[in-house]
């Protein structure tokens, strides 16, 4: 059975500290490790000073785990771990503030706290966790006879791309920032799995109905950090992450199974993408808010072939999610749309009874690909 990451972590810290080479984004004050797990803890000043300007002085580590170390990036492989500890009444309204309200868990001044229990539902729903992914094969298909007709653009994205069942980082931060703002009803604590079609994220972070700009000397909590590049020759998102204050984000660093949604160092996000993109990247932190529209609500789609054509398919693959999918757009190499299908499984967020954090429920399909660090 895997230890979650605050088990993972206490073992660490009994173990005492050793030393391991310090990261460029934050200066270390002690190491702990034990069992492949090692915490680097970190001066929260650096961290969180907007914390540590209410009187608060967190105990915060830098968590690396067996897993976590699977990752290619070294800006990736870990999770922050933020002890906030007791806190007056005072300061315990205030720390919701600062995260915008949204939190639902109670004051008990005998309880020490973490941050994650002052920040929005929809991140203490999937932070810490992992995402494992779903890929159904279409190569079927390929062999099959179709007329001219069946044989449509759809299809052949179908034939060459398959179905995935994937979670990425601006899918996360698309859910998160719905729930930041108000809804219609029947769209609230919703929250959708799926990988959301590049170009038409891409249009959505830079359409001012929706977001502006924001200045990255006054970031504050709910802006967008986004990354483009020109790789294709058209500006084409790379990756976002949620910004939680000046040094602190919430992100899901990619699709990977190992690849988690977690806290990080916004100077650990940018790091990597220098290096990733020599430096050529483009960096564009974006706005959303009351002023302006509410982001879109996805829904399946269950259109995309004709029922006949739609039975030959299921009776070639069972299972195949036709009806619950999502159409997008990649970046081909060349220029132009490579179509792709994801499945779309939609959630809800809920509070849970005894802790007051939020979490997932519903499709039973969708909770089952989410494991603990």
């Amino acid at each position: 059975m895997r230890k979650s990451l605050n088990l993972a972590l206490s073992a660490a810290l009994i173990l005492g500290a050793v030393s391991l080479a310090l990261p460029q984004s934050a200066v270390a004050t002690s190491v702990a490790q034990t069992s492949g797990v090692s915490a680097l803890q970190l001066n929260p000043q650096d961290v969180v000073p907007e914390v540590v300007a209410l009187g608060i002085t967190p105990v915060i580590y830098k968590v690396t785990t067996p897993q976590l170390q699977k990752l290619s990036y070294n800006e990736d492989k870990y999770a922050l771990q933020i002890n906030i500890g007791h806190v007056t009444a005072e300061q315990f309204a205030k720390l919701k503030s600062l995260y915008g309200n949204f939190s639902q868990v109670p004051y008990d001044s005998n309880k020490a706290y973490d941050l994650v229990d002052f920040l929005p539902p929809a991140i203490q729903a999937t932070v810490n966790k992992t995402f494992t992914p779903k890929n159904y094969d279409t190569s079927a298909l390929v062999s099959m006879d179709f007329t001219d007709d069946e044989m449509t653009g759809e299809l052949w994205g179908l034939q060459k791309g398959g179905v995935s069942f994937i979670t990425n980082c601006w899918g996360t931060t698309i859910e998160v920032l719905k729930s930041l703002h108000s809804r219609p009803a029947n769209e609230a604590n919703t929250y959708i799995l799926s990988w959301p079609g590049r170009w038409d994220t891409g249009e959505l972070f830079m359409d001012t109905k929706y977001n502006s700009t924001a200045r990255e000397n006054a970031l504050r909590f709910g802006d967008a950090l986004t990354v483009w590049s020109k790789e294709t020759g058209a500006l084409s998102i790379q990756h976002t992450a949620l910004i939680l204050g000046k040094n602190l984000v919430f992100e899901k660093t990619d699709t990977s199974e190992d690849d988690p949604y977690r806290l990080s160092l916004r100077a650990d996000v940018l790091a990597k993408f220098a290096k990733l993109f020599e430096g050529k990247e483009i960096i564009r932190y974006r706005r959303f808010g009351p002023e302006k529209q509410p982001i879109p609500m996805s829904n399946p789609g269950s259109g995309f072939f004709s029922p006949e054509l739609t039975a030959k398919i299921l009776k070639a693959i069972p299972g195949l999610p036709l009806d619950s999918m999502e159409a997008g757009c990649e970046d081909r190499l060349g220029g132009g749309c490579d179509l792709t299908y994801s499945e779309m499984r939609i959630l809800k967020i809920e509070i849970d009874a005894k802790t007051g954090r939020g979490r997932l429920s519903g499709d039973e399909r969708g909770l089952k690909q989410f494991k603990p660090l």
